[in-house]
């Protein structure tokens, strides 16, 4: 039996094996360098999806997608930002887990404030 995948799983960053290759952190990685990052690399997006995840109590996978997601809805609008760049730009907007604030709403505030910039 063949498995169809959908356009949309080709794009996702999810991890299905422990090897470093597939980790989260690595398909992030990979997708802001185009190549195969060096390990430094990895371990700074590994760092920031760890300190995401404690401040917002989001997981590694849906700060993934919607980082994904909000880097092509400012392609859309003429606007360039790397995925560490939203990462640290929420990671830095948002103080400490006592906030009680999700990593999509961050996202969307910084992302409404990259749009209007000129």
């Amino acid at each position: 039996m063949k498995h169809i995948v959908p356009d949309s799983a080709k794009y996702s960053c999810k991890s299905h094996t422990p090897s470093s290759t597939s980790t989260v952190a690595y398909q992030l990685a990979t997708l802001d360098t185009g190549n195969n990052p060096n390990s430094a690399t990895v371990v700074t997006y590994q760092k920031l999806l760890t300190l995401l995840h404690n401040k917002t109590g989001d997981s590694e996978q849906t700060i993934s997608d919607d980082t994904v997601k909000g880097q092509q809805l400012l392609q859309n609008k003429g606007k360039d930002a790397t995925l560490i760049d939203l990462m640290n730009g929420v990671n830095t907007a948002v103080k400490s887990k006592s906030e009680h604030i999700h990593y999509a709403e961050a996202l969307a505030a910084l992302i409404t404030l990259m749009e209007n910039q000129k």
